[in-house]
């Protein structure tokens, strides 16, 4: 679609490549490269829209601000000169959007500047209804440099709120935007007195008298924190009659003492009570030794585990948690010991990579399948295998995925072979196959749900499909490229690796969650630029686990939607990740021929 950009225009939706505005006749391409596609915000000085650069090949998104002030004076257009001037001076910082470019097209003045994809904290704050003390704590750690960087360039930003914060989708960074009210802090200016300008609530005393300095940003920053911590609007927080913040009326818990005292000198309404400056702040939260606790991941490496000469394609705990089994492409198994990461055997016998492994329940057999077009069933305690499935046309294109139900009653396997094969364990015998459309449909990914009634399959026709084992036919399929799935543990979700198939992030890797028994798409998890390769559910099912193509993973907060971090350490795709049973540990397998375990550390 292409949005009108005159004001007044009283239909706005056009044609995809209209040249020309039909109801009002106005140029619709700005700066001959320039598509508005839709209206996203609104306020006193102008409206800002989502764009589409057409100059480049990619046609990448843009954001663009119109001016279109309700006070026509020349204060206000020069304001509005200025926010481009700022913007092109600041915009060299990765958390500050790039200057695009600024021109005038029919007596309208437009700023062009970078896209950022995301969700603002005022948004995350509705879903979230409140945040916890270490992600508020995040939260300082991750915009005071940002604040340091613009007073070091003499401007003070005038309008921090949540609004005007945007969590970045494709690294999780906090970025700053909207500087239409932001100010140069000139020695001569700061002695004056200026426009009033910023938000109600968040606008230090200062500020509201038009005397704003650098501290008036603090102010405003500390107002946002104790609103996402409390949940509650700003003007609520603070008590007319006691001339006071009483935020820690409002806490859902309480907080640790040396955050509040920070949090305290921030909101101070005298300028020589509060920070002069955002290092100080920072200085503050490293002598509170609250820094490490506040930036370190929730989880960290602790054993590195190198025994294969290529990639490691799958990594399985036993049901009892006391070993840990990885297949890789040099064609073997090998077999590690929780209790020191020893490596207890190796097994050998496939001629190809091994690509799937899964535990009975019961922890006696192990099953593998390999590309070599086998399924191997091992007695891995005496390292042999009693039986090996190999049949000349339906395991043809190799075996990629295998599982037991959870209940031990089942064996599902997939590959090259257009089926998902489903086996009976005692006595063995395949039950059926489980019959998938399209010419090509390998099989990439199976999953069982927890009470052993459906799986999951994933294949590359493309096609999801969602199995009932008892009627051996599909509940529901959707279209979706997926290479990796995961059910949550209560059985109500199923998680998927795919991308987003519509809106501004059309094509992005995403994590899907699907309600199960609708099929229905309930949320998307965005993972930046970088493809997911493997997921898994904790034990307790409010975290999930994702593994890229860049070798970073996820950590995921599934009631919110939010990622709780990032683990980095491995060097290539990460192919699998699982959990240990008791959720105490996480070992993940990767291109680069390790094994990892990762533990979470304490919580204080």
């Amino acid at each position: 679609m292409s949005y009108c950009p005159h004001p007044q225009c009283q239909q706005p939706e056009n044609a995809d490549h209209a040249r020309f505005c039909g109801h009002c006749g106005t140029r619709l391409l700005l700066g001959e490269r320039y598509r508005l596609l839709r209206l996203i915000g609104s306020g006193g000085f102008g409206r800002t829209f989502l764009g589409r650069d057409e100059y480049k090949p990619s046609h990448p998104f843009c954001a663009v601000k119109q001016f279109c002030p309700q006070d026509q004076s020349q204060k206000a257009a020069d304001l509005f000169e200025q926010e481009a001037q700022r913007l092109e001076q600041l915009g060299h910082h990765a958390q500050i959007p790039q200057l695009y470019a600024h021109f005038s097209q029919e007596n309208q003045q437009y700023i062009v500047q970078e896209w950022v994809d995301g969700q603002n904290l005022a948004q995350e704050l509705a879903q979230q209804k409140c945040f916890p003390e270490g992600e508020v704590g995040r939260v300082l750690l991750n915009l005071l440099p940002v604040l340091r960087f613009i007073h070091e360039g003499q401007v003070i930003h005038r309008d921090i709120k949540p609004e005007n914060i945007i969590r970045r989708m494709r690294d999780q960074e906090l970025v700053l935007v909207d500087f239409g009210a932001a100010k140069y802090a000139t020695e001569t200016a700061l002695g004056c007195r200026g426009t009033v300008i910023g938000s109600v609530g968040y606008v230090a005393p200062e500020q509201s008298f038009g005397r704003a300095t650098f501290a008036s940003d603090l102010y405003s920053l500390g107002v946002t924190c104790v609103q996402l911590l409390t949940g509650v609007d700003p003007l609520e927080l603070y008590s007319v009659q006691e001339g006071a913040w009483v935020w820690r009326k409002f806490l859902p818990r309480p907080v640790n003492p040396a955050l509040g005292r920070i949090l305290d000198k921030l909101l101070a309404r005298g300028v020589r009570d509060r920070y002069e400056s955002a290092q100080q702040v920072l200085a503050a939260l490293c002598a509170s030794n609250l820094q490490p606790q506040l930036s370190r991941p929730l989880w960290h490496c602790t054993d590195t585990l190198r025994g294969h000469t290529e990639g490691v394609q799958v990594v399985a705990f036993h049901p009892k948690g006391e070993v840990l089994v990885s297949g890789s492409g040099d064609r073997t198994i090998n077999l590690w010991r929780k209790q020191d990461w020893w490596e207890l055997d190796t097994l050998l016998g496939h001629e190809n990579t091994v690509q799937g492994l899964s535990f009975h329940p019961q922890g006696h057999h192990l099953a593998s399948v390999s590309r070599d077009k086998t399924l191997k069933l091992w007695d891995w305690q005496q390292g042999r295998f009693h039986k090996t499935l190999q049949r000349k046309g339906g395991l043809g294109g190799g075996v990629f995925t295998v599982a037991y139900s959870p209940d031990g009653h089942y064996l599902a396997s997939g590959g090259g072979e257009h089926s998902v094969e489903l086996w009976q364990v005692c006595p063995f015998r395949k039950v059926t196959q489980l019959k998938l459309t399209g010419l090509f449909a390998n099989v990439e990914a199976i999953a069982w749900s927890s009470d052993s009634q459906l799986l999951a399959t994933a294949s590359n026709s493309p096609r999801l499909y969602l199995w009932s084992v008892q009627q051996q036919k599909p509940l529901w399929t959707r279209k979706l490229l997926c290479s990796a799935l995961a059910f949550s543990p209560n059985g109500q979700l199923l998680a998927t690796a795919g991308s987003i198939s519509e809106g501004t992030r059309a094509g992005s890797p995403a994590i899907l969650l699907w309600e199960i028994h609708t099929g229905r798409m309930i949320k998307a998890l965005v993972c930046g630029n970088n493809a997911v390769s493997s997921l898994a559910f904790h034990p307790q099912g409010h975290l999930l686990i994702s593994g890229d193509e860049q070798g970073i993973l996820r950590l995921w907060d599934v009631k919110r939607g939010l990622t709780l971090g990032s683990l980095r350490g491995h060097t290539g795709i990460v192919h699998s990740v699982a959990f240990h049973p008791q959720g105490r540990l996480l070992a993940s397998g990767s291109e680069d021929k390790t094994v990892k375990i990762w533990q979470p550390f304490p919580q204080n």
